[in-house]
C-alpha cells in the first residue's frame, strides 16, 4: 500500500466516491495528453480462500501493449515466478482506467496478498528489487525489438528501392522508402509530348 497522499482528484470532490471517480477521470486526462504515452499500472493481488500466488501481466486493447505485456511477463517468470509461470492477459472492460486511454497500457500484479506467505515475501527490498529489475527488464527487450523490426523493414524497403528497374515504366516509390509498382503508361499516350497539366502549372499524377 503506499504511504503517502498522491491521488490526484478534483478539489471540488468531497466523498470518498465523488475523490475516486475524479482521479480516476483525472488520470485518464493526464495519460491521453502526454504524447507517447505508455500506462503501466503496479497493483497487488488477493484472491482469499485460495492457494494461487505469482506476478501476472494485464494488457488493455492499444497496440504494442500486448506485446509489452507479454515480455514483462517473461521477465517476471524468470524472476520470481518459479515454478508458477503464467500468461500474459487482455483485461475486460471493466477496468476504468484502461479502457479510456487511448495509449498502450499494462497492470501489473505484483503478487497475491491473500498468500501469507507471498505477502510477506512482498515486503522484503530483495524482492521488491527483483519485481522492479523484471519489469524494467521487460520494457527494454520490448523497446529493443521494436527497434529491431523498424531496421528489417526499413533494410527491406531500401533494398526493394535499389532492386527496382529504370526507365518510364518501372516503379515509383509511393511515399518514405516503400515501394508501389505502377502500370506502364497506356498504349496511344506514349509520343504525344509531356502531360497534362492542372491549374498552377502543376503536373498532373499521383498525389503524396
Amino acid at each position: 500500500t503506499r504511504e503517502g497522499e498522491e491521488a490526484i482528484y478534483s478539489p471540488d470532490a468531497q466523498t470518498l466516491r465523488e475523490k475516486k471517480v475524479s482521479d480516476l477521470s483525472n488520470r485518464v486526462k493526464l495519460v491521453n495528453e502526454t504524447a507517447g504515452s505508455i500506462l503501466l499500472s503496479i497493483h497487488q493481488n488477493s484472491l482469499p480462500g485460495s492457494k494461487v500466488r505469482g506476478a501476472q501481466v494485464f494488457y488493455n486493447a492499444v497496440e504494442p501493449a500486448q506485446q509489452l505485456a507479454v515480455s514483462v511477463q517473461q521477465a517476471l517468470n524468470s524472476a520470481v515466478n518459479h515454478g508458477s509461470g503464467k500468461n500474459a492477459k487482455q483485461m475486460d472492460d471493466s477496468i476504468y482506467l484502461m479502457k479510456n486511454i487511448c495509449s498502450p497500457g499494462i497492470l501489473v500484479e505484483c503478487g497475491f496478498l491473500s498468500s501469507p506467505a507471498e505477502a510477506e515475501l512482498l515486503q522484503t527490498d530483495d524482492h521488491q528489487r527483483r519485481l522492479s529489475a523484471a519489469i524494467v527488464s521487460g520494457y527494454l527487450q520490448c523497446r529493443t525489438e521494436k527497434r529491431s523490426l523498424r531496421r528489417k523493414l526499413y533494410s527491406i524497403a531500401q533494398s526493394a528501392e535499389m532492386r527496382r528497374p529504370s526507365g518510364r515504366g518501372s516503379a515509383r516509390p509511393a511515399g518514405r522508402g516503400i515501394p508501389s509498382w505502377s502500370s506502364p503508361r497506356p498504349p496511344g499516350r506514349q509520343g504525344r509530348g509531356p502531360p497534362a497539366r492542372q491549374e498552377g502549372g502543376a503536373s498532373a499524377g499521383p498525389g503524396r
